[in-house]
């Protein structure tokens, strides 16, 4: 079975409807998100909706979290006006039921694959969606 691993939608459903469309044809039996999927463009629930219909897991990225909690973790940059400004204007275009599935998402997702294999999934690090992941890294 070919596997999807997709990450940092970031709310745009335009984007993620070309990937969906892509992976169709690829013929993809699963797809994994690995975070980052609302916050930052102007279709957070779309993307949502989506990603319902597709039922795949789904793994927290910071922005996730920050979209619901407004913190950053782990020493991250600080917040700028426009960072917030966009969370609010997102917030408002989320249902409570939406909240509560951004919320569902987990920290890692661990899909098996043939001969005992597993593919573990998570944003960042396993340790932590905030650890910074550089070029030389």
């Amino acid at each position: 079975m070919r596997i999807a691993v997709i990450a940092d939608i970031h709310g745009n459903a335009v984007a993620f409807d070309a990937v969906l469309d892509n992976l169709q044809r690829a013929g993809v039996g699963q797809i994994v998100c690995l975070g980052d999927a609302i916050q930052g463009a102007a279709q957070p629930a779309q993307v949502l909706a989506r990603l319902r219909t597709l039922g795949c897991p789904v793994v927290m990225g910071n922005a996730d979290h920050f979209l619901l909690t407004g913190a950053v973790q782990g020493g991250g940059e600080p917040i700028s006006e426009r960072q917030s400004a966009v969370r609010d204007w997102q917030l408002s275009r989320l249902t409570p039921d939406d909240l509560r599935f951004i919320e569902a998402f987990v920290p890692t997702v661990t899909i098996p694959l043939e001969n005992n294999q597993s593919l573990l999934c998570f944003h960042s690090s396993p340790r932590s969606f905030d650890d910074i992941i550089l070029p030389h890294t």
